[in-house]
């Protein structure tokens, strides 16, 4: 979108992520030789994690459906309730018996090289999410860009880009409490479940408690201010960039200590091609010496 934008590039980067969710998708069919084509892949384990995070740990419709496929009950926490009481474990039987049983898997799980046909296709480039700005930038200086256009966006994506992107996110977390009131009748402990996944994602510190009481006392849950009280806890705990990269990788460590061998063996036998053909390590997270 920023690319095709007729104003501002940099103003989609503020977009609310569920509009643009599918935005311009293409059928691979329709995809030509002549197009620049480019493969982004992640690393199966964190892939899982995240989409756990993102559709269970989260309010939505997988996660509302899964809780009652096990028979849970909702998520609690200091006598509030809200989302589902699913364990990451629950996710992964769930998604690995799917798979082994021949049955048709959610896009956000299904292996990166079956998604994208990396036998059927050429892709021109080869990107992973674990270097995805540095690899954007690389593309970006490949388009036909004019100089204004191509300086938006990379400001934009830089971590100048903050706050467009903080609210992009808060938005989208806004819009599906939204959807989803009714399985999370405390706003506040949604908050605090943003928080922790905020936390997950390396954007907020670990060591930055959650803010109760401003969310407490708050009677304005829009975007805007919601954006405003996590940016000033972002700057009051500054990150590096290692920093931000060490954090999620321990939350990924910590998700897998607890996940036992039998489903690790699952998830290496459903994911073998995108372990093999995009080069990612097929030993765990937590069992990798040099993380």
């Amino acid at each position: 979108m920023a690319i095709e934008s007729t104003n501002m590039s940099q103003n989609v980067f503020n977009i609310n992520r569920n509009a643009i969710h599918g935005h311009n998708q293409v059928n691979k069919h329709d995809v030509s030789e002549f197009d620049t084509k480019v493969l982004v892949t992640r690393d199966p384990y964190t892939r899982l994690f995240s989409a756990f995070i993102d559709k269970y740990f989260l309010l939505g419709s997988l996660g509302r459906s899964l809780m009652k496929a096990v028979g849970a009950g909702p998520y609690e926490h200091d006598g509030s309730t809200c989302g589902y009481n699913v364990t990451f474990n629950q996710f992964l039987d769930k998604v690995t018996g799917t798979a082994l049983a021949g049955g048709k898997m959610n896009e956000h799980f299904i292996p990166v090289s079956d998604l994208c046909d990396v036998c059927g296709i050429k892709y021109d480039m080869l990107s992973r999410q674990e270097s995805l700005n540095r690899d954007m930038l690389y593309l970006l200086d490949k388009v036909n860009l004019t100089e204004t256009k191509r300086a938006a966006i990379k400001t934009a994506t830089s971590p100048k880009g903050i706050k467009q992107k903080m609210h992009s996110l808060i938005a989208s977390y806004l819009s599906d409490y939204t959807t989803y009131q009714k399985d999370c009748p405390s706003r506040v402990l949604h908050m605090e479940k943003v928080w922790a996944t905020l936390q997950i994602q390396g954007h907020v510190s670990k060591d930055a408690l959650f803010p109760k009481h401003l969310f407490e006392n708050s009677f304005d849950f829009k975007a805007d201010n919601i954006t405003s009280i996590i940016l000033r806890y972002i700057e009051s705990h500054p990150m590096t960039d290692i920093m931000k990269k060490q954090q999620r990788a321990m939350f990924v460590r910590r998700a897998y200590e607890n996940v036992d061998d039998e489903t690790i063996k699952k998830i290496q036998i459903v994911f073998m091609r995108d372990f093999i053909f995009l080069g990612y390590d097929i030993e765990p997270p937590h069992r990798r010496l040099s993380e």
